[in-house]
Formats: structure tokens, sequence, C-alpha cells
């Protein structure tokens, strides 16, 4: 069992809390759907599931061959988390019998997962700039998109009609199922990533290459606002579960939320140690933000570990 600090993420309380989550570097973490667990993984191979209560480990998963490289819990069912790996594979775990209930092998590493907000398929990206869309109910790819540029990051939006696609400079517009193009918007920099709007279908939010989040309209792919926010590299956003904060990481261990409305910074924080991205992510249920911490220390001590910040 690996331990946790316990101070903070009680209503009230502003949450500077660490949770010692693997004595390895920690790759992910994200929330389930009903705010009261996480999931952590690892380049120990495994994932960990924790109670935000009681910030106590609650199951190991073991079976991937490889480091972790993304979990993503399902937006409909709180019990059910998928996961992928440098062993190219797909795990959809039940984390109430802490096993795999279903694996897929990835043609090429795969870097990336999401569920569509009906939780019946999920997209996986690899190295290879492809998306494979994975059919839950067969459990089997239904289709895929190749891409010819880089691929960092994708996202339905909150009706699950609309798929956002970061591609090198660019954010692609496809519609879901067809996944035709219906519009593409280009950006300053590189687009590191892409979050989509928790209320409105249309808005999105890019972080990019040149410090810059941007916030976009879809259907005419206009950009009506932007902020200079990081010292570093955006290499991940998120929306809270109102759309009015946007959590931060950046390259070099840089975290923040953003005020939309107001256009300002109101939390940061620099995480030390080497971390060449943050990855950041929102409880759904209230305004507490995860993110990769500090990932090394002294002798004997744990290299993998979970920050949080709250705003209240």
């Amino acid at each position: 069992m690996v331990e946790a600090n316990r101070e903070g993420l009680e209503d009230g309380e502003r949450a500077h809390q660490e949770l010692k989550a693997h004595k390895e570097q920690v790759t992910t973490v994200g929330w389930n759907c009903d705010g009261e667990k996480i999931v952590t993984g690892s380049t120990d191979q495994t994932l960990r599931t924790w109670d935000l209560a009681t910030m106590k480990e609650e199951k190991e998963l073991k079976g991937h061959k490889n480091r972790l490289n993304m979990a993503q819990w399902n937006p409909q069912l709180p019990h059910i988390v998928a996961s992928v790996s440098s062993d190219n594979s797909l795990r959809i775990w039940d984390i109430r019998s802490a096993k795999a209930v279903h694996l897929l092998a990835i043609d090429a590493e795969p870097f990336l997962v999401a569920w569509s907000p009906d939780g019946g398929t999920i997209c996986v990206g690899n190295t290879k700039e492809k998306l494979s869309f994975v059919d839950m109910k067969k459990c089997k790819v239904s289709t895929t998109l190749e891409n010819s540029q880089q691929l960092y990051g994708f996202t339905w939006n909150c009706t699950g009609k609309r798929f956002f696609c970061a591609v090198k400079d660019m954010i692609k517009l496809l519609d879901w199922p067809s996944l035709a193009e219906v519009n593409v918007g280009k950006v300053q920099g590189k687009a590191h990533c892409v979050g989509a709007h928790p209320r409105e279908s249309d808005i999105f939010v890019v972080g990019s290459s040149d410090t810059i989040v941007s916030y976009w309209e879809a259907s005419e792919m206009i950009c009506f606002g932007g902020y200079t926010s990081l010292e570093n590299e955006v290499r991940s956003v998120a929306y809270n579960n109102t759309g009015q904060l946007v959590g931060l990481g950046g390259r070099s261990g840089d975290a923040g939320i953003l005020d939309v409305e107001e256009n300002e910074i109101k939390h940061s924080k620099h995480v030390p140690g080497r971390i060449s991205s943050l990855y950041v992510t929102w409880n759904p249920k209230k305004n507490i933000l995860a993110h990769i911490g500090k990932q090394s220390s002294g002798r004997g001590g744990y290299r993998g570990i979970v920050s949080f910040m709250e705003d209240r």
C-alpha cells in the first residue's frame, strides 16, 4: 500500500496536497465521473485508484508490460477506466474486481485515449498519427483515421456530435460518427492540446507551443480571445465543469488555473523536477485541479507524486 498525505481536499480548505502515488514517475492522472475516485498511472507499469474522501489507495491494477501513457475513466460508469501503454495495448478495467475486462492490441504505441460523452466509443491515438475508434459494445475497432501530420490531441464536444483534433498547427473539426471534415482552424505555433467546453457545444480551448491559450468558436472556426499564460509551451488544457475556469499544464512543470471571464491566472505554481509535460484534470463536481507533481525526491522517497490546486 502506497501512503498519502491527507491534508486538504476537504470542503472549505484550499488544497495544495501531495499524493504519494508511485515510487516511479507518474505519467497520468484522472477523476472518475462522480468525482469520488482518482486513477494514477506510472512508468512502473501499474495503475492505482484512490478514494477522494480518505486519500487512501483502493486498488492496484496490474497487467500492462510497459509504462502507462494515459488513463481515462468512462464518463458514465464510475467503476470503468481505460488505459493505454507503451506495450501497444488498450485495456479496459473494472475496478470492482481490479481486472482488465477487455484487451485490444494497437498497431503502434498508443499515447492518447478519450471516451465519447455517452461512453459508447473510445478513441486511441498512436505514434504513427493514427486514430482508432473502438466500439465498446463490440470491443472492436470500428473505424480509423490516419493523419499525415503530427497528432497532438483530440476530444469530443459535449454533445458527442463533433470531434476536435489537434494536428500540427491546426484544429480540425470533424463530424461524428462520419468523421467528415467540417472546418479547420489555423493556430499560432503548434496546437499541443485541445479542450471542449462542458456546456457550449461550439466552444473549445487550445494550448499551443507559443505559450498562448486561445478560445475558439467552432461553427465559424473563429478565435475570439487568448491569453499568454505560461513561461513555457502549453501542453495540457481542461475546462472545469462550468466552463468558467481552464486548468493549464505546461512544459517544464508549470501549472495554473485561468479565469475565462476575467482572462487572468487565479492560481499558479511551478513543479520542480524533470517534467517534460504536466498533465492536468478537473474533478467533475468540485473546482479541484489534479496534476502531475514533483517527480523526484531523496533516497527511499517517492518519485511519483500527484498534486492538487483548488479554487473556491
